[in-house]
């Protein structure tokens, strides 16, 4: 249920005194994200879990990672179908906020992009964030030995998440 908070009083120091206005009415909206990945069917075993987005107030602050209370609102983590919770948001009228992945599951490469988004009051936005798999290097050496003409042309390999996947097939 989307609600107006009351905060105040608000406090101004305008010229060259202190003054103190009516209370202020303040606005709430939610954001939360949905991560999936390129990948089709995610391999038993890997999770979209664990992923973390931070909610900023700045471009620059989410860039830079920037966890101060003026610069970081909140933090949203994935649970294993990559959706996350629903982060209250309070402004005035509007607000625009910087969305961005600072960590994720290790088979995942982050999302590199920061997610801009304007809120009204009751705005309900959902952030939709795509991962590729991590890519690395595997080097495979076969060797024999004892034995002086051996040829592993048409020798086939398998790259497997786990020792136990390995074996089964």
């Amino acid at each position: 249920e989307l609600d107006t908070k009351i905060r105040g009083p608000k406090t101004l120091y305008e010229g060259g005194k202190w003054e103190i206005s009516a209370l202020e009415e303040v606005t709430e909206a939610k954001v939360s994200v949905q991560k999936t990945t390129t990948i089709m069917n995610v391999p038993p075993g890997l999770s979209l879990a664990g992923a973390q987005y931070g909610v900023y107030t700045s471009y620059e602050a989410a860039e830079k990672n920037w966890t101060g209370e003026n610069y970081r609102v909140g933090v949203l983590t994935t649970k294993e179908d990559g959706s996350t919770n629903k982060l209250p948001l309070y402004f005035d009228d509007e607000a625009t906020y910087y969305i961005k992945e600072f960590d994720c599951p290790s088979w995942l490469e982050k999302d590199p992009e920061v997610h801009s988004e304007t809120f009204h009051h009751g705005d309900d936005k959902v952030i939709t964030s795509t991962d590729p798999p991590a890519s690395g290097f595997i080097k495979l050496k076969k060797a024999v030995s004892g034995i002086k003409e051996f040829s592993i042309i048409g020798a086939k390999y398998g790259v497997y998440t786990s020792e136990a996947a390995a074996y089964a097939h």
